[in-house]
């Protein structure tokens, strides 16, 4: 059976959001609070940037007046929360101003009116010039405002439109836009009721864990800065695409011990906090869950928080990475690994996609962070590859192997799966291939289910057709039968019904998989202690070339022969 020729190693530390506040003085030194009008300008900025004849003061008649007067009562009632959550922070106000700065742009207005997702926010988190401590303060500051008074923003958008509905004089178009927001408000404010049930708890598990919850934040913000975060791409990925080209050696040098200072600090306080951060974002989770109708941006913050969940485990082993790289390549003023890894960066030396460069610096790179210096002497490469397998063998233990619980160990039964999934095998370590298969779907499909329940309930999308695909695939997995239609009721019992019988289904599975996988992944861990560590080798000791020479065609075949290898070892 032929196998993939490739795998991709990806470092991905997901990061995200937006802003905070301060004070001025005048030329007495007499204290002026110019706050309020600096976030007066953010909100009037904001709302022009999503519509340009918006202004946060409009009468009830300019309101009347708009073809959609309901959708701009809505997003100024959200524009208003984010300000109010901004002015009683502590964001710099000079910050502040940026952000109106930003929103007034070519690329902020696409930001505002394109696609809202994690990778935008981080763009302009970094743009903006937010440090950690920043984005650590504000993503707390929405959680918490955002559960504890949220329905606020339900009450004052529904007693608006109200009245606008009230208008005889209301056209066609604004009073079917009127109806349609009323609706999706509705639903928003009685599924947050709900879900208000258990506010208290979710506060009361956030503010125990606060200090957890901003460390992870600023954590994720600082690593992110090193490796980058899949969209902005961090250090390494800058000297590929030529922002860093003009830096020397020194100056990566001390970005980059900043960069680790900052990582391993945040590392060791939030190692301690671990198990109340666990807590408190399954309790924000379950929340969210729960409501129906919410922000764009608030879905992007629960959306990351909910991707930290595992991060405080694995933090250990994510600091021993930068702890390796910073004794590689920082040292003292020897700049040599650094100059080793931008070499393959020159100009002329990168292509856009499968550039044998690339492959060669983030082999040296990836070594590095394991604990070997390609550049050194034979018996010390021998002797840090000791070292190396440690640091993989606790890897894979943390992640795959030992000591998971719970929903912890599905990482293992998902790489099982897909290690098998081209196999001729129709078992894994004794178990069918299609209990391994309906588990990861059932999984996939949870997700979606929940994403579908939310938006047909908010009226984002006005026929069920996803939400009954999502549901009788889980209804056929959790209990045998299939009966979901277009006549359903779609409650809140129903939801819940279907989302507690999946996860009771899949809690009877995972054990009987996971042991499966266990064996699995014991003879992974061995493959990636030698022949991945010797692909590696192999390929960072390669020699750069420039694109489009004969001997870089070469290089290419090379590498790709080298990188087939490792792939058809791991993959069996």
């Amino acid at each position: 059976m032929k196998k993939s020729s490739k795998i991709l190693i990806i470092l991905l530390v997901i990061v995200t959001s937006v802003a905070m506040i301060f004070t001025a003085c005048d030329k007495d030194e007499q204290p002026v609070d110019t706050r309020p009008q600096t976030v007066d300008r953010l909100v009037s900025v904001a709302l022009k940037a999503q519509n340009n004849s918006w202004k946060v003061d409009m009468t009830e008649a300019e309101i009347k007046a708009l073809s959609a007067p309901a959708t701009y009562v809505v997003a100024r009632e959200w524009t208003l929360f984010f300000a109010d959550v901004i002015e009683s922070g502590s964001l710099q106000e000079g910050k502040i101003s940026r952000i109106a700065d930003y929103l007034e742009s070519a690329e902020g207005k696409a930001l505002v009116g394109g696609e809202v997702d994690v990778n935008n926010f981080f763009d302009v988190v970094r743009s903006i010039g937010f440090t950690g401590a920043d984005v650590e303060t504000l993503v707390y500051d929405v959680l918490h405002t955002f559960i504890s008074e949220g329905e606020g923003i339900y009450n004052r958008a529904i007693a608006d439109i109200e009245k606008i509905m009230g208008d005889a004089t209301l056209t066609t178009e604004a009073r079917e836009n009127a109806h349609n927001q009323l609706v999706k408000m509705q639903t928003g404010r009685d599924s947050f009721k709900h879900a208000s049930l258990g506010a208290e708890e979710t506060i009361k598990a956030l503010e125990d864990a606060e200090s957890g919850v901003k460390n992870l934040v600023s954590f994720t913000y600082n690593t992110a800065m090193l490796f980058g975060d899949g969209s902005n791409s961090g250090l390494f990925e800058a000297l590929q695409d030529g922002s860093l080209e003009g830096a020397s050696t020194s100056e990566v040098a001390t970005y980059l011990s900043s960069v680790v200072s900052s990582v391993k600090d945040m590392s060791a306080t939030i190692e301690s906090d671990a198990v109340s951060i666990r807590s408190a974002i399954n309790s924000l989770m379950g929340f969210y869950d729960l409501v129906v109708v919410a922000d764009p941006t608030i879905e992007t913050i629960f959306t990351v928080v909910s991707n930290y969940k595992t991060l405080p485990t694995v933090l250990p082993l994510a600091c021993d990475f930068v702890e390796n790289l910073e004794t590689i390549a920082l040292k003292g003023d020897d700049y040599s690994f650094i100059e080793g890894v931008m070499g393959c960066f020159k100009e002329g030396y990168t292509e856009e996609y499968d550039g044998a460069n690339l492959y060669i610096a983030w082999s040296r790179l990836i070594l590095a962070m394991l604990g070997i210096d390609y550049s050194e002497s034979l018996d010390t490469i021998t002797t840090q590859w000791g070292s190396a397998k440690e640091v993989i063998n606790d890897l894979m233990n943390e992640l795959v192997v030992g000591g998971n619980e719970g929903a912890g160990k599905d990482l293992s039964i998902y790489l099982a799966f897909m290690l098998n999934s081209e196999s001729e095998e129709d078992n894994i370590n004794g178990v069918k291939t299609e209990r391994f298969a309906s588990f990861v779907l059932a999984d996939i499909y949870l997700k979606q289910f929940k994403k579908h329940y939310r938006e047909y309930k908010s009226g984002v999308v006005t026929t069920p057709d996803s939400l009954i695909g999502s549901a009788n695939f889980l209804m056929k997995y959790y209990s045998g039968e299939s009966n979901v239609s277009i006549n359903t009721n779609f409650t809140t019992t129903w939801y819940e019904g279907i989302v507690n019988g999946t996860l009771s289904k899949m809690e009877s599975e995972r054990t009987p998989l996971y042991e499966a996988a266990h064996y699995e992944m014991d003879n992974l861990t061995k493959t990636l202690t030698t022949t991945f560590i010797t692909g590696l080798l192999d390929m960072a000791s390669l020699t750069p070339q420039k694109v489009g020479t004969d001997g870089y065609t070469a290089l290419k075949a090379e590498v790709e022969n080298i990188y087939t290898q490792i792939a058809e070892a791991i993959l069996g």
